[in-house]
């Protein structure tokens, strides 16, 4: 394992941190872990009527390149007043995303972690 450093560029700017980790995307990855409630928002809808939210960040990891990062997290589906987050389209401006849009729900994202 390497030592890497890295730090938030969005949302918002944050400071250097070392994270252990077998490549720079694992250590992005690694880093938002660290910091989950951090990211700009996403309520993606389920099948089973809840939903679960999804936050998305920009990583610098240094000498290597700057990794966006997704964390997905579901509740206890409560009912009640909250915010729907942003909408992909939001997201992918703010992130400045050179991509589809729905690419940033794809699968396969590197060194991602299977969840359940």
């Amino acid at each position: 394992m390497t030592i890497y450093r890295c730090k938030f560029l969005k949302p918002s700017e944050g400071e250097w941190f070392d994270v252990e980790a077998d490549s720079p995307g694992e250590a992005a990855m690694e880093h938002h872990n660290r910091f989950d409630g951090i990211g700009y928002v996403f309520w993606k809808p389920l099948e089973n009527g809840g939903h679960e939210v999804v936050r998305f960040s920009s990583v610098d990891v240094e000498g290597d390149k700057d990794y966006v990062t997704r964390m997905f997290s579901r509740g206890i589906y409560r009912k009640g007043g909250f915010s729907r987050g942003l909408t992909l389209q939001e997201i992918a401006k703010n992130l400045d995303w050179a991509h589809d849009v729905n690419e940033l729900l794809g699968d396969g994202w590197e060194a991602e972690e299977e969840y359940s």
